[in-house]
């Protein structure tokens, strides 16, 4: 394969969710198969605990991937005043455009990133693809003047990467793409590298960093919201539970604390471990909900997102990991929370619906590798067996590591979204 220089506009960490993940493991992958890539990103804007992630881990990257950073608006203005995300990268690839050649612009969800490598491509006469989430082909394109924008741009696109499923296929086509031009990822991307199980379960790094130790890579812990104050101890006496992700009614956080209040009446031996990011309004409206389950005093942690590298770490500590997300709005959605608990051997406890949702339905089994319930009291019920019948635990905690190998053989290392990256990148480049 031959070496061609990518510009890539997305979101990368330390911005937090899926997006940003698959993002940054996709650039990865290109590089190590001999593509020199540059990440155009806005991945320094935002606030930690909202948008940005605490670093307490780094990871090495390939030297011929860039991550090249917006500058800052510090000390700009105009009225009404806007982060200005798209004109900034724009400038930002334009002023790298001057000495470096690229062959190809690509877009990765659609506001602003897609839009930013769309007009890009459009300036400098190269070719442009662009990869979709969820979210934005479910909400976002439901806006009135954004629908006209991304349909345009869908349409100008040489290729649209999309998950090979019915609904996503006819929300595009509705936008007015050719479905020729669209590229189907038709199997499910192989977790990151640092999720391969280690030979042994060390809890120390989930101890420092949910103690504390993450605040010492804040510079300004003074701006951060109060909910991050909630502190314990995580001692190895003590079977930790977790939740991890963005804070939303969805997420069901009020049945979950809820639950796990009632439980702690009768069973002492656990802590809590939430790693939340959200609105304002939303973690005020989380503390609020935690104040008022008062069997958690002094067995609650609380703490923002940390790199996605350092997740695994954490959850190999953890007894069980909680995703109950109920009548979540985007019908093309599908996170793998279940699937990274399950790879560190961490119990998934979820709600029925995602025991529902295609892929899990055929991976998630109630009672052997994970706990799939409805409502707060199977979930109260389901949790207190988890804590108390300790062989109980050992099926789940073995089925999940089974399945897990399964599930990650099936799926290979091959990560698709790369695999088709590249390949239309040599395509393209023998047009030009």
């Amino acid at each position: 394969m031959g070496r061609d220089r990518i510009i890539m506009f997305g979101k990368v960490p330390p911005i937090v969710g899926g997006v940003s993940v698959q993002t940054f493991e996709t650039a990865l992958d290109l590089a190590r198969a001999g593509h020199d890539i540059d990440i155009i990103s806005n991945r320094m804007d935002g606030r930690i605990g909202r948008e940005r992630a605490v670093e307490v881990s780094s990871l090495e990257v390939p030297e011929n991937v860039r991550i090249l950073d917006i500058a800052s608006m510090q000390g700009f203005s105009h009225i009404p005043f806007s982060p200005a995300f798209l004109e900034r990268m724009l400038g930002l690839a334009a002023r790298w455009h001057g000495s470096q050649h690229y062959s190809l612009a690509v877009g990765w969800y659609f506001l602003p990133y897609s839009v930013a490598a769309y007009l890009f491509s459009k300036i400098n006469n190269i070719p442009f693809i662009l990869a979709h989430a969820g979210s934005d082909l479910g909400r976002l394109s439901l806006h009135g003047d954004l629908r006209v924008l991304f349909g345009k741009m869908l349409r100008d696109a040489a290729a649209v990467l999309t998950p090979d499923r019915d609904i996503t296929k006819e929300k595009l086509i509705s936008l007015g793409v050719d479905a020729d031009r669209l590229v189907y990822i038709r199997k499910g991307t192989p977790l990151p590298s640092y999720y391969s199980a280690p030979k042994t379960v060390d809890r120390s790094f989930c101890e420092r960093v949910a103690y504390g130790q993450w605040r010492e890579t804040v510079s300004d812990c003074d701006n951060l919201h109060p909910i991050y104050s909630h502190a314990s101890s995580l001692g190895r006496d003590l079977e930790v539970l977790c939740f991890y992700g963005k804070v939303s009614i969805s997420k069901q956080l009020d049945v979950l604390l809820e639950a796990v209040n009632s439980v702690a009446k009768w069973q002492t031996k656990f802590t809590l471990l939430l790693i939340v990011s959200g609105e304002d309004a939303e973690l005020s409206n989380l503390d609020s909900i935690i104040g008022r389950c008062t069997n958690l005093a002094g067995r609650l942690t609380v703490m923002p997102p940390v790199m996605p590298w350092a997740i695994p770490e954490i959850l190999r500590g953890c007894k069980a990991v909680f995703y109950l997300e109920k009548g979540f709005l985007v019908d093309v959605h599908l996170s793998k929370v279940p699937r990274e608990a399950i790879r560190c051997g961490a119990v998934p406890v979820v709600s029925a619906d995602i025991g529902k949702l295609p892929f899990y339905r055929d991976v998630l089994i109630d009672g052997v590798n994970s706990i799939v319930v409805n409502g707060k009291p199977q979930l109260e019920r389901r949790l207190h067996r988890l804590l108390e019948d300790s062989q109980y635990a050992s099926v789940l905690r073995n089925g999940a590591l089974t399945t897990s190998k399964y599930v990650e053989a099936v799926i290979g290392d091959v990560n698709p979204y790369s695999a088709a990256i590249g390949q239309l990148a040599d395509q393209l480049a023998s047009l030009q």
